[in-house]
């Protein structure tokens, strides 16, 4: 695959082939629908892996209020909306309401997804903690910007999950977790799927998935992968993390 120049970020490995990859004028149009965010990567904690992220401040130099951390669904990224008439939709609605209030949101897009370096939608060995430790990471580096700003993890569906866990990470490793973090917004978090019948269940996670790892079935794989991303500990705390922040978003 050839490798990318963006953003001021030289020599990006995007495994998405040149003739398919947008181009600039398309590019500037996403930029105008998610109110012309900065851009940059940081690294992944997987082999160091330059990971895409947007960052939207509230309009006219407004104080920042409080900061949220979005996270984006399965084979999703961070520039998931649309423009219809005079209407956004999806995260392209969601900068706007919440910078307007005074939010900033910084977004990225997953390993493998979006502008991001890795594999497409291939989560390496299985390891979903390789997306929250991103997450983790992430959160830590967004608050650098700001002192004494609440900060709040979120996201859709998938991304729901890892905020979840990785407010839960943050409530276990105190030495971890930023001093104004506040808790977790969700948005239909994934914690729980159905899984296929336990024969078909056991052949492909030790029949198929080691020896083709990359395969995707053609029957529901998803639906069988989220199960495995939902598996929380401690449910009860991380629900009340997340009823802590709806009352606070109000408040401000």
């Amino acid at each position: 695959m050839p490798l990318y120049n963006l953003w001021g970020t030289n020599n990006v490995n995007i495994e998405i082939p040149k003739d398919i990859f947008p181009n600039e004028e398309w590019m500037r149009n996403r930029d105008e629908l998610f109110a012309n965010p900065e851009h940059n990567f940081f690294e992944s904690t997987y082999q160091n892996k330059k990971l895409h992220y947007r960052k939207n401040l509230p309009p006219n130099n407004q104080e920042v209020r409080a900061v949220v951390v979005w996270h984006h669904g399965i084979c999703g990224q961070s520039g998931f909306g649309m423009k219809i008439g005079d209407r956004y939709t999806d995260q392209a609605l969601r900068i706007r309401l919440m910078n307007e209030a005074g939010i900033a949101v910084y977004s990225y897009d997953g390993l493998g997804h979006g502008f991001s370096e890795g594999t497409r939608f291939y989560i390496p060995n299985g390891n979903w903690e390789i997306f929250r430790d991103d997450l983790v990471t992430f959160c830590k580096m967004a608050v650098k910007d700001y002192d004494n700003v609440p900060l709040f993890v979120s996201g859709d569906s998938f991304g729901g999950c890892l905020a979840l866990h990785t407010a839960h990470y943050f409530q276990e490793n105190e030495s971890e977790r930023p001093a104004t973090f506040v808790g977790a917004s969700l948005n239909c978090p994934s914690i729980h799927a159905d899984l296929p019948h336990k024969p078909v269940e056991l052949i492909l996670r030790f029949g198929l998935a080691p020896f083709f790892p990359q395969w995707t079935p053609f029957f529901s794989p998803i639906q069988s992968q989220v199960n495995e991303y939902g598996k929380m500990k401690r449910l009860e705390s991380t629900f009340l993390i997340q009823m802590r922040c709806t009352v606070y978003l109000e408040e401000v």
